[in-house]
């Protein structure tokens, strides 16, 4: 079992206005959580099992300078045509951007907040026949995403100077070019991943190995948990939003899915790969409909994929000893674990 637990918090004294006495805090925490268990059956089989999960949660612009003021103390009619503070938590001196002078000050208009949850569980089998080693397994992923975004709460005054042409004059007679307000809803993303595979490692002869295999993946496009998102389907009419206009759709309307994007459930990928040891011949080998036959050697390799169904060519090189690795990568990359 492993178990990591951090907080850290951020003193930012400018993050916004570039004037002292606005500043603001970032907090956040880390928590990671990984249980696992490997099992020994006899002499020739083993299985491992693993549970982890992750969760950061973090905090950005959190105002602390500015605060602890009402707009009505500052002379703003807070009632009927005039400003409602959104966010009373953190009502303060609202943000003044003065542009002529390259100034801004007041309470952090945007403070966030990020949530992430993971969650995987995976397990892997293997077991040894006689010349073979048989793997198989599985893995799950679900993730969270949770966005909590404050888009100037409590107003945002800009001044250029529209009235006197100069910006700060603009502020004393109460002049501002334009006043921006408004409010972000949260987003909550989630999405989800699983995947099997079956693979065989064959020693056919003492200098010859052949590995091969399949491995199924879906992974679902992000959906959010109350279905606030929308696509556009030209001539289709929404039945959820019937107000909307046409074309304009979202989750739940006729083929429109809670992804939006369809789930793909033919993601297999069959993987080949011929190992000789040292000092074998190198042949010419192939990529066909995802099938990986590759040469290798202790001199090393390099690779060209030109594409589907298209010729691959393995070549011993001694001189550039960077090229096995980059190669190997590739091999990594196509392996089934």
């Amino acid at each position: 079992m492993y178990y990591l637990f951090d907080n850290y918090t951020l003193s930012n004294p400018y993050p916004n206005a570039n004037v002292p006495g606005y500043d603001a805090a970032g907090t956040g925490r880390t928590q990671v959580l990984n249980l696992g268990l490997t099992k020994n059956f006899g002499s020739s089989t083993v299985n491992e099992a693993r549970v982890q999960g992750t969760r950061y949660n973090n905090g950005f612009n959190q105002p602390k300078g500015g605060t602890g003021h009402t707009l009505d103390s500052l002379g703003f009619t807070t009632s009927g045509n005039g400003i409602i503070p959104l966010a009373p938590a953190i009502e303060g001196v609202p943000e003044l951007d003065f542009n002529q002078m390259n100034m801004i000050l007041g309470v952090p208009s945007r403070p966030n907040r990020l949530i992430e949850n993971n969650l995987e569980v995976l397990d892997n089998f293997s077991k040894i026949i006689g010349t073979h080693t048989v793997k198989f397994g599985g893995d799950f992923h679900y993730n969270q995403l949770v966005e909590q975004l404050d888009n100037v709460l409590n107003g945002n005054f800009v001044f250029n100077g529209t009235e006197t042409g100069i910006d700060f004059a603009d502020f004393l007679i109460g002049a501002p070019t334009n006043y921006v307000q408004g409010q972000a809803e949260p987003s909550n993303g989630r999405s989800r991943y699983f995947g099997l595979y079956a693979q065989d490692s064959w020693r056919a002869r003492s200098n010859l190995t052949m590995n091969y295999g399949v491995r199924w993946d879906v992974s679902t496009p992000w959906w959010e948990q109350h279905n606030q998102i929308e696509t556009i389907v030209p001539g289709l009419q929404s039945i959820v939003f019937p107000g909307s206009p046409r074309g304009w759709v979202f989750p739940g309307d006729p083929g429109i899915p809670s992804t939006l994007a369809p789930t793909r459930y033919n993601n297999f990928g069959p993987s080949w790969i011929y190992m000789p040891k040292a000092g074998a011949a190198p042949d010419p080998f192939r990529l066909v409909g995802g099938v990986l036959v590759v040469f290798a050697s202790g001199g090393g390799l390099s690779l060209r994929v030109r594409g589907p169904r298209r010729r691959v060519r393995g070549r011993r090189d001694s001189q550039n000893p960077a090229e096995p690795h980059a190669a190997q990568g590739l091999l990594d990359r196509r392996r089934l674990l």
